[in-house]
C-alpha cells in the first residue's frame, strides 16, 4: 500500500487530495496520508485509509526554487509519479461539522472573510479589508469572518479581526467547521492563504489577492484573482521583500470591490468559473 508523507500548511495539504486520489487510482486501493492537518483534511475521503501498513512512502516535499512556479498541484504529481486527471480540490464534511445561525436564513448575499495570511509578504493591511467590507456592506451584503489568529512564518502574532461584521467566527472553529461556514457563504474573500483553497473545495468562488506568488500556480476553477503584476519578484521564491510590499500595495480596495461585487452579484457565476476551469486545462 503506498503512503504520503507531508509537511506543510492546511492549504498545501489540501493541494495534495487530487494527488491522493489519483494515486489511489494508479494502485487500486487506498492510500495511507501522514501530515500535520490529515485527520481533518482527509476525513471521510474514499481515498485514504487510516491503516498504518505500507511498502512505498511518497514523501512531498515543498516547492524550491526551481519548482515554485509550477501549479501546486502538479509539483506534487511529479514527485508521486501520477498524472492527475482530476484537479478539484474536496472536504468531505459530516452531519456534526454543521455551524448553524439563523443569518445564513437570510436571502441577503453573504461573503466568508479571512484577513490574515501566514506570510508577510502576502499580508494585505486591514485597513484595506475593512474599507473593502465597508463598501460591501452599503450594497446589504453580510460580511462573515472566519479563520483564526496566527504566528506567520517570523513568529509576529497577527490576529487582523475585522471591526464591524455581521458574523464573526474568529478563533471559533475547526478547519472543518470553516468549511461549513464559508459553503454557506456566496463567495470567499482573503489573501493567499489556506482559507481559500478552502473555499474552493466546498464550492464557493474565492476571490483570492495574490502578490509575491503568481497565481498560476495556486489558483483553481473556482478562484477569482486579483493579481496585477507590478513587479517580477514572484519569478523569484522568495519571504523578504526589498520592494516595500509594491506587489501588495498595488491591490487597492475599489479594485477588490469590484471583482466582488461580480462575484457576488453576477448571474451564473459559478458555473461560468467551472466552464473556464474545464476548458483552461
Amino acid at each position: 500500500m503506498p503512503a504520503i508523507l507531508l509537511r506543510g500548511s492546511f492549504g498545501d495539504e489540501l493541494n495534495a487530495a487530487p494527488v491522493v486520489k489519483a494515486l489511489s487510482e494508479k494502485y487500486r486501493e487506498k492510500i495511507y496520508i501522514n501530515a500535520n492537518y490529515s485527520r481533518e483534511i482527509f476525513k471521510n475521503n474514499p481515498y485514504v485509509t487510516w491503516r498504518e501498513a505500507y511498502n512505498d512512502l511518497k514523501i512531498l516535499k515543498l516547492p524550491d526554487q526551481e519548482t515554485h512556479r509550477l501549479h501546486l498541484i502538479d509539483h506534487y504529481a511529479r514527485q508521486a509519479d501520477v498524472e492527475i486527471q482530476d484537479r478539484k480540490l474536496e472536504i468531505f464534511l459530516d452531519p456534526e461539522d454543521a455551524v448553524s445561525s439563523s443569518i445564513f436564513e437570510s436571502s441577503a448575499k453573504k461573503i466568508a472573510v479571512d484577513t490574515r495570511c501566514g506570510w508577510p509578504i502576502r499580508q494585505w493591511p486591514l485597513r484595506n479589508f475593512t474599507a473593502v467590507c465597508e463598501m460591501l456592506q452599503k450594497k446589504g451584503v453580510l460580511i462573515v469572518e472566519v479563520g483564526k489568529s496566527i504566528r506567520n512564518c517570523f513568529g509576529e502574532v497577527v490576529a487582523n479581526k475585522l471591526p464591524n461584521t455581521s458574523a464573526s467566527y474568529l478563533d471559533k472553529l475547526t478547519i472543518r467547521q470553516t468549511a461549513s461556514v464559508i459553503s454557506q457563504c456566496d463567495a470567499f474573500l482573503g489573501c493567499d492563504s489556506g482559507l481559500a483553497h478552502l473555499a474552493t473545495a466546498v464550492g464557493v468562488p474565492a476571490v483570492t489577492l495574490f502578490g509575491p506568488i503568481h497565481p498560476a500556480s495556486r489558483a483553481h476553477a473556482l478562484t477569482v484573482p486579483v493579481f496585477t503584476n507590478s513587479c517580477d519578484r514572484y519569478a523569484v521564491k522568495h519571504l523578504h521583500c526589498e520592494r516595500k510590499h509594491q506587489c501588495m500595495r498595488s491591490i487597492t480596495p475599489d479594485m477588490v470591490r469590484e471583482i466582488v461585487a461580480t462575484a457576488l452579484f453576477k448571474p451564473n457565476y459559478v458555473e461560468d468559473l467551472l466552464r473556464r476551469g474545464e476548458t483552461a486545462s
